[in-house]
């Protein structure tokens, strides 16, 4: 038998799916985050949140097709999330050395 707590998250799985996608924010983003926005700044919080979202989902839309020209649509497909999601991070190098 199933315990409450399980049974609760197995019924609220579909509305938590609609609300935030089927793969919510993964890993360490809210560190990476975090450290871009800088520690204690609601307003560098949420820029930095603003920012990591756009070059995901611009990586996301655009690599794809850029990476076509280079490889197969298959490797590209597949790659190109990848892709984006070192660039968050490496902006987040980048704001460290700054």
């Amino acid at each position: 038998m199933l315990t409450s707590v399980r049974q609760n998250r197995l019924r609220d799985e579909p509305v938590r799916n609609r609300i935030f996608g089927k793969r919510p924010l993964r890993g360490k983003r809210h560190h990476v985050i975090i450290v871009i926005g800088g520690i204690g700044s609601i307003k560098g919080a949420f820029v930095a949140a603003m920012v990591v979202g756009q070059i995901d989902i611009v990586g996301r839309a655009f690599l794809p097709n850029f990476l076509k020209t280079f490889m197969s649509s298959a490797a590209a497909s597949s790659a190109a999330p990848a892709i984006s999601q070192v660039l968050v991070y490496v902006l987040m190098a980048l704001v460290l050395l700054y």
